[in-house]
């Protein structure tokens, strides 16, 4: 499957005079703007691209390494990571650096989760369970409370868990 490339029309010429009728709305002229500080900063941050871009790419094998794993549900939050850094990187490269946090926020919370669910059947199933019923829910807000989580990421790496916690705090100050 090929994607569109960046200065490829997105549009058929039948549609295009459906999208026109669009040009003029402020909504269009919010996102144009930001695509348009998108290649602004490819440009002008180009090493802070390239390193977005080696971490994409990990990412990338990551997941594609995951497809094989039994680890479903710790793949799933994987594929949930990346997705939302790459939102969090598409809103800072667009100039909406404030509004990254909350999705880069979500990014750490997702692995976290990950993390917590890899390898322990008890937790993917009450996981799983946690829309069943009020009781389940509440299982599940107890079992993946924060404290809990970031007390088996010690557990499994204090660097690692101290890393967590910076960041985690960066994107609460910030």
């Amino acid at each position: 499957k090929r994607l569109m490339s960046v200065d490829e029309p997105a549009l058929s010429e039948s549609n295009l005079a459906d999208a026109e009728q669009w040009a003029d709305h402020p909504l269009a002229h919010f996102l144009a703007a930001a695509w348009r500080n998108t290649v602004r900063s490819f440009s002008r941050q180009r090493a802070h691209y390239e390193t977005l871009s080696e971490v994409d790419g990990v990412f990338r094998e990551l997941i594609e390494h995951a497809s094989e794993s039994s680890e479903r549900l710790a793949g799933s939050m994987l594929i949930r990571t990346h997705g939302s850094l790459l939102a969090a990187s598409s809103l800072a490269l667009s100039g909406q650096v404030a509004e990254s946090y909350a999705m880069m926020r979500n990014s750490l919370r997702s692995a976290l989760h990950g993390v917590f669910l890899a390898g322990d059947a008890e937790r993917q199933r009450i996981w799983v369970a946690r829309a069943d019923d009020d009781q389940a829910a509440e299982r599940m807000r107890v079992t993946f409370g924060n404290g809990p989580m970031l007390r088996h990421l010690r557990e499994l790496d204090t660097a690692t868990a101290g890393i967590y916690e910076r960041l985690q705090q960066r994107t609460i100050d910030r």
